[in-house]
């Protein structure tokens, strides 16, 4: 291919694909007690990688209370964490105010308990 076909290519695929690559979520955790449980925020969209985060902090959280704010993602990490969620029994609230779209609505339906 040519060299400056090849950079137009480049420069259309920067402009159509934007600057940045996309952040993955915030995934943070607050451990409960015997008496309490744990509580997990995720908090962005839910990108690659944002499972296996959100599998390392359940080694620490026998009971948890999720929160999510999140525009959406990809289905197959969001799929993991919801079937993780629903398979423990984790409550998921998503607050008044707060946004959950597309596969966040998902890990939102997963939760034993919703709010």
């Amino acid at each position: 291919m040519n060299v400056s076909i090849a950079r137009y290519f480049a420069v259309v695929a920067l402009a159509l694909g934007g600057h940045s690559p996309a952040s993955a979520a915030d995934i943070q955790i607050t451990l409960g007690d015997a008496k309490t449980p744990s509580i997990i925020d995720i908090n962005g969209p839910i990108e690659s990688g944002d499972a296996d985060r959100f599998y390392d902090l359940l080694r620490r959280a026998e009971k948890a209370v999720v929160f999510l704010q999140s525009p959406g993602g990809l289905v197959e990490e969001g799929l993991s964490i919801a079937a993780e969620i629903r398979q423990r029994g984790f409550t998921t609230i998503v607050a008044p105010g707060t946004e959950c779209y597309s596969i966040c609505a998902v890990i939102w339906v997963s939760g034993g308990y919703r709010i």
